[in-house]
């Protein structure tokens, strides 16, 4: 479906979707909520057997998108005053008490200038060493190996730091930092995730997404869900040791199949479906957002 006058601009996440799906089933996609239908799902993609509706949506926890979008607003204004010469934009997954998200005070308020000082002195000039080593990925589990030597190893710097993950991002913004915490949590079994992830396609607020797949009147219809930085925590063993569960949600009636995307990595889902059970799917790199 091609660009009309007043239709809506599609979103990159619904873009990174339609790509994953298409080169998954390996059929081609199109475009449905352009804007002048009401509660219409996002697209059709059009295997031979048939259409079949796919809804995109955010899992995000409110509280921790409206934290960092203060940091954002703090620390993304111009990179350069955190340090020159990044060319590219990155997200840092950290620990929560890292001095990296902000030293508490007496009172128990955050500092911002504990972060600052750390992303102008240690994170920006840890990036350009892995950018100029042609890096774009850090993650602790993995490159957490001996002998540790912060430093010498920039990887290892950022995870002394206390800095979980670390990787490059699509943007057509100036290069910039963007500060997401790591909130306490325990890593679940299989059948946890795929309980959480029953709980969230149950749960009230994606009503809406659920109406407008039913009335797409498909056979197969697919919710794909890109997880935001504050809801990963449950379900980073997905990405950081890739594991895939083995237990099958049980998912509302009006959900066939289900995808996991992980906001960053637009070119990598899991998919469960009850024909194939879970999968991870790869499609090629998308152009920058």
């Amino acid at each position: 479906m091609g660009n009309k006058d007043g239709e809506r601009p599609e979103r990159y996440e619904e873009r990174a979707a339609r790509n994953i799906v298409g080169t998954a089933l390996g059929a081609p996609t199109e475009r449905w909520d352009v804007g002048a239908l009401e509660k219409a799902h996002d697209f059709w993609v059009l295997p031979a057997s048939g259409r079949e509706a796919v809804e995109v949506v955010q899992w995000a926890d409110r509280d921790a998108m409206a934290d960092e979008a203060a940091r954002a607003r703090f620390f993304s204004t111009s990179t350069s005053r955190v340090h020159d010469g990044l060319k590219e934009t990155w997200s840092l997954l950290v620990d929560e008490d890292s001095a990296i998200w902000g030293q508490r005070r007496e009172d128990g308020r955050r500092t911002r200038r504990g972060p600052y000082k750390l992303l102008r002195q240690a994170v920006g000039p840890a990036l350009l060493e892995l950018e100029a080593m042609g890096v774009h990925r850090v993650d602790a589990h993995r490159d957490f190996s001996y002998p540790f030597a912060p430093a010498e190893n920039p990887r290892h710097k950022l995870i002394s730091l206390g800095v979980h993950q670390a990787e490059t991002m699509p943007s057509t913004r100036s290069p910039e930092i963007l500060l997401s915490a790591l909130r306490g949590f325990t890593v679940p079994g299989d059948a946890d995730i795929a309980s959480l992830l029953t709980d969230f396609l149950t749960d009230a607020p994606q009503r809406d997404v659920l109406d407008k797949l039913a009335r797409s009147g498909a056979s197969r219809r697919h919710a794909f869900v890109w997880l935001h930085r504050g809801s990963l925590g449950p379900f980073l063993s997905l990405w950081r040791d890739g594991e895939l569960p083995t237990t099958a949600p049980n998912l509302p009636a009006e959900v066939t199949t289900v995808w996991l995307g992980k906001i960053g990595d637009w070119g990598t889902a899991v998919c469960w479906d009850a024909s194939t059970g879970w999968r991870r799917v790869e499609a090629p790199s998308l152009p920058s957002a």
